[in-house]
């Protein structure tokens, strides 16, 4: 799935709460500007968040990708955010921030799959599983749902259904 920019009440971690807040104030002008089609009005908006993010000695993909999608106007390329994820991708494995390496396989996945990169999307896939199956430990630790299901058996059915779409996908063209 592509990121959505976080909204007033998922402030980013790590940042002040009075950054947050000034976060959350120009997300709200990035909206205003995009409905009343001030394409170049939210791109300058949103670099300014990008700007404070970073000042702020945190990662700003999820404002760099939206930038890019408002840059597009409504027709969308995925293959243009793909370099944005892959830099996202090395910053967390970097970091060795293993849900934010899930996050962001899921992410590629979808992408590279609407592209109809297929087989790249079953790697970012088989790569996530990896990544689930060997740190299952901590992910179960994860309660993150009220059906009490941990992070990891949410996570590991999800990138198993979408594995076994891929593989039936690959499959039919052969």
């Amino acid at each position: 799935m592509v990121h959505s920019i976080p909204h007033d009440k998922d402030k980013e971690p790590g940042l002040t709460d009075a950054i947050n807040n000034n976060i959350a104030l120009l997300l709200q002008e990035v909206q205003v500007a995009k409905d009343a089609g001030n394409f170049e009005k939210a791109i300058e908006i949103i670099e300014k968040i990008i700007e404070m993010t970073e000042k702020s000695g945190l990662p700003s993909f999820t404002y760099q990708i939206e930038k890019e999608i408002i840059s597009m106007r409504g027709n969308i390329e995925f293959s243009r955010l793909i370099p944005i994820y892959k830099r996202q991708l090395d910053y967390y494995r970097e970091q060795n921030n293993l849900t934010q390496q899930i996050d962001t396989l899921h992410s590629l996945s979808a992408i590279t799959s609407n592209i109809g990169d297929n087989e790249q999307a079953l790697e970012y896939i088989l790569e996530g599983e990896a990544i689930l199956s060997t740190n299952k430990e901590i992910f179960s630790t994860f309660n993150s749902s009220e059906i009490g299901k941990s992070y990891y058996e949410m996570q590991f059915e999800e990138f198993q259904r979408v594995r076994e779409y891929l593989e039936d996908i690959l499959a039919d063209r052969s």
